[in-house]
């Protein structure tokens, strides 16, 4: 006969394991949600031309779509939580500088939207250690699937006369 304390031990431990999402499957939730963002960012930059606001509109709606998704998962690892939470901050701080930049344009305000270019390279910068992180977390010697786009959130060039540095 089984004894009531075990059975309780046992019942208790199987809700536990059942209710506690394995590392894999929430690696899995950020990367596709990483690869998602980094997806609609790159079809957008690649479709615009160059001083296209309206591309560069639709890469800021991306990455506001993106932090919003992401706060959304649900995550319980600690360090899948920090990479988590940095992915979604600098998904939301490219949105708000990349309209900041757009407004500055359209005030005609080129120093700003200089700034503005040179603050979302400095927001963006973290994106690559982030994704190698979370592929060195994840895999632990297998092949994750998360990528870095380098230069991720610069829609256009502040400046008509200068290049676009993604085309």
């Amino acid at each position: 006969m089984l004894h009531p304390r075990s059975v309780v031990l046992a019942s208790i431990s199987l809700i536990l394991l059942t209710s506690c999402e394995s590392k894999v499957s929430q690696c899995q939730k950020i990367i596709k949600v990483h690869n998602q963002v980094v997806l609609e960012a790159k079809k957008v930059l690649d479709t615009g031309t160059k001083g296209d606001t309206s591309s560069a509109s639709k890469s800021a709606d991306a990455f506001a779509q993106g932090a919003k998704e992401m706060m959304g998962l649900d995550v319980r690892d600690e360090k899948l939580l920090e990479i988590k939470n940095q992915l979604a901050t600098m998904y939301q701080n490219s949105s708000q500088i990349t309209k900041q930049i757009l407004t500055s344009q359209a005030q005609k305000k080129s120093t700003d939207a200089a700034k503005g270019m040179e603050n979302l390279r400095q927001v963006a910068s973290p994106e690559k250690d982030l994704v190698d992180g979370i592929n060195n977390y994840c895999s632990k010697g297998k092949k994750a699937d998360a990528t870095s786009s380098p230069a991720l959130p610069t829609p256009v060039s502040p400046n008509p006369a200068k290049p676009s540095p993604r085309k």
